[in-house]
C-alpha cells in the first residue's frame, strides 16, 4: 500500500467520504447505527469537521461490516472514551490484537500491541486514520478480520490503492454501490 499525500487526502476526507458515510448511515436499518445517530443528534447543526470526521468513524465499521461478529467489533476500530477514562484501562479493557483508533476526550491514539504509538491532539482524525494505516503498514498485519472491510473502504476508497483482495471484497462492494446510489441522488 503506497501512502497518499497527507494533505491530498485530507482534502479528500473532507469533502467526500465523511459527508458519503453519514448520508448512507441515515438511509440504514442497523440498531447500532440508529444508536450512534441518536447519540449525535446534534450533528447535523454542527458544523466542525472533527466532530462529524469521528461519528464517521464510528459508524464505518458498523455501516460496511456484513453480519455482526463481535458486539465490540466496531471498537477494533475506533473506540470513543470520555474525557475522565483511563488510557491504559480502555486499551485493555477488551483484547484487539490488530491496531486501533482510541479516542479519549478530544484526544486521539493510535494503539497497537497494547501500548500507544501515535498521539494526537484534538483535530486530527485524518492524521489518526493515517498513522492507523501506517501502523498496519510498518508492522506488516494483517487487517483485524472485526474491521477489514472499513481497512479496506480506507485504502482503496480514501487512499486511491485498491489491490486484488480489496476489489473482491463483497462487503466493501456493497458499501459502495449505497454510496454511488447517495452521490447520484444528491446530484440530482
Amino acid at each position: 500500500m503506497a501512502c497518499a499525500e497527507q494533505g491530498h487526502v485530507k482534502s479528500v476526507f473532507v469533502e467526500v467520504e465523511v459527508t458519503e458515510i453519514l448520508a448512507v448511515a441515515k438511509k440504514s436499518h442497523k440498531p447500532e447505527v440508529h444508536n450512534v445517530l441518536v447519540h449525535y443528534k446534534h450533528i447535523e447543526k454542527n458544523h466542525e469537521f472533527e466532530t462529524k470526521s469521528r461519528v464517521a468513524m464510528k459508524l464505518l465499521p458498523i455501516l460496511i461490516t456484513p453480519r455482526k461478529k463481535d458486539k465490540h467489533a466496531h471498537r477494533h476500530f475506533f473506540d470513543q472514551r470520555e474525557e475522565s477514562a483511563s488510557t491504559q484501562s480502555s486499551i485493555d479493557e477488551i483484547k484487539r490484537p490488530a491496531p486501533f483508533i482510541l479516542a479519549i476526550g478530544a484526544e486521539l491514539y493510535v494503539v497497537t500491541a497494547g501500548q500507544v504509538f501515535f498521539k494526537f491532539g484534538s483535530q486530527s482524525s485524518t492524521e489518526a486514520i493515517l498513522a492507523l494505516l501506517a501502523a498496519y503498514y510498518i508492522f506488516d498485519l494483517e487487517y483485524s478480520k472485526y474491521v477489514k472491510s472499513a481497512l479496506f473502504f480506507l485504502q482503496s476508497y480514501c487512499l486511491k490503492e485498491p489491490d486484488r483482495v480489496t476489489n473482491s471484497c463483497s462487503a466493501l462492494n456493497v458499501f459502495l454501490s449505497l454510496i454511488e446510489c447517495y452521490k447520484d441522488r444528491s446530484s440530482q
